[in-house]
């Protein structure tokens, strides 16, 4: 784990004393904690609750943790510039609907499961590296980096731009996959299979 003095030495170079530090880095984790005890609650209601209520609700705490359009943006890469408005404002949905269905999907029930924040470490362009360990049931732990940043400059208020898993970009995958359904099918082919596989997975949990 991070020494804290290290920690407080990097971020002296943005704030002159340490309680300013600490409250960074209390800041960073909020969206990190928000978005893990939402995912706790809908495991707990799992066994009561509808595939779709729950994927509706995912939704919502997915729009109010991530930074959704910088997340879009570069998921679409240089093919979101020549998109259409009426195509972009199709696929945002889509994708952000297809994130909560896999979540509802593999958070669906709830068996002692928890989340541990592990540290909060300061990177470059006012971002902040946030690692978690999910335990399972049977203590088996999974470890997962956020990577958070304000959205203004008092930094009062943060979202997570990016999850990585041992080092892997979750957003960066998303994109590769993206990538190629547009370079050979196009926007509409997209559509169509994000469409599809939210129809499958709504079929599987219902």
């Amino acid at each position: 784990m991070l020494n804290l003095s290290v920690l407080l030495l990097a971020l002296s170079l943005l704030f002159p004393n340490p309680a300013a530090a600490r409250e960074v880095l209390a800041q960073a984790r909020v969206p990190v904690d928000v978005f893990q005890n939402g995912l706790l609650e809908s495991m707990r209601g799992g066994a009561n609750t509808g595939f779709g209520e729950r994927r509706d609700s995912l939704v919502t705490l997915i729009t109010n943790t991530f930074d959704i359009a910088y997340i879009e943006r570069v998921i679409l890469g240089q093919h979101g510039k020549t998109m259409t408005r009426e195509e972009r404002g199709t696929l945002g949905p889509l994708m952000l609907q297809l994130a909560a269905s896999l979540l509802a999907k593999q958070f669906g029930t709830y068996n002692n499961e928890r989340f541990e924040i592990k540290f909060a470490r300061p990177l470059s362009a006012g971002r902040v590296r946030v690692r978690s360990a999910f335990v399972s049931g049977d203590g088996e732990i999974t470890h997962t980096d956020y990577i958070v940043r304000p959205d203004n400059d008092k930094g009062d208020v943060w979202h997570i731009r990016d999850f990585q898993y041992d080092g892997i970009s979750g957003t960066r995958i998303h994109r590769a996959e993206y990538a190629s359904i547009l370079k050979n099918g196009g926007v509409k082919e997209l559509i169509a299979k994000l469409r599809e596989k939210i129809a499958q997975m709504e079929a599987q949990g219902s």
